[in-house]
């Protein structure tokens, strides 16, 4: 009987200690999976206090450019595009210029906002710039057919400029990845543009590239992507040389 009962003592503390283990494993898990639910509702409230203000920054820029559109004179030159014609000053470029330009824009979101612009229609010339906000997203073969849709918007008798997509510098961790995605596009873009008597390309891609190559880090970039005003005054000067150019050669070739 001692024997018996000295076994089941035994086994009832064997049996105490598992159990306390399996409290104390349930209790760890339970803390663990706690400590996850909290880490990822914070990381989901950032991204979405995050989208929320890309959302109502884009909103904001919108009414904004709406407002400016309609107090517009015709025959304007008219900057329309991404990040990148949203910091241009387009006073240097000429008199009756508008920026409608909008960071984060793809050209999907430019589609979208294109027939709201009244300027675009009585139009003198208009240039457009956007790009790298589709490959950012994986949206390549968006790019060429929303810019041919943007192009059947306009009269046939205003030119129309089409910026290349910029290079990130090469000291970005996305530069080998995009870069040959970035002169896909580019070459897609000149294609499409040489089919129109109306449509002109602006390749000022190979004078950043060749700029980059000279320095140690980029000189026309504030975080590898966006423009400084270095990076600027080059798009000024290119631009100045192409659009008023490719203008007047348009002009003569109608007379």
């Amino acid at each position: 009987m001692n024997g018996r009962a000295d076994y089941t003592m035994t086994d009832r503390k064997q049996n105490h200690g598992l159990s306390m283990a399996k409290v104390s494993m349930l209790v760890a898990l339970l803390a663990g999976a706690v400590v996850l639910t909290a880490w990822l509702t914070k990381q989901w409230s950032e991204q979405n206090i995050a989208a929320q203000k890309r959302a109502y920054f884009y909103q904001s820029m919108l009414a904004f450019t709406l407002r400016q559109d309609a107090n517009m004179l015709d025959q304007a030159l008219v900057f329309i595009g991404d990040s990148q014609v949203q910091g241009l000053a387009v006073s240097r470029l000429g008199r009756h210029a508008i920026n409608l330009g909008i960071g984060g824009d793809t050209s999907t979101t430019l589609l979208e906002r294109w027939p709201n612009y009244q300027s675009l229609q009585n139009a003198k010339l208009i240039f457009v710039a956007v790009g790298i906000n589709d490959l950012f997203q994986s949206q390549d073969e968006n790019l060429v057919n929303n810019m041919a849709s943007l192009i059947a918007m306009v009269p046939s008798t205003t030119a129309i400029y089409i910026g290349a997509i910029l290079p990130l510098a090469m000291t970005s961790k996305h530069f080998s990845t995009f870069d040959a995605r970035i002169k896909k596009q580019n070459a897609a873009l000149q294609t499409l543009s040489a089919q129109y008597a109306n449509v002109y390309f602006v390749d000022y891609y190979a004078d950043f590239v060749e700029a980059d190559t000279k320095t140690p880090s980029n000189p026309f970039l504030i975080d590898g992507l966006h423009l400084n005003p270095t990076g600027y005054e080059l798009m000024i000067t290119k631009l100045k040389q192409t659009l008023f150019t490719s203008e007047q050669q348009n002009e003569s070739n109608n007379h």
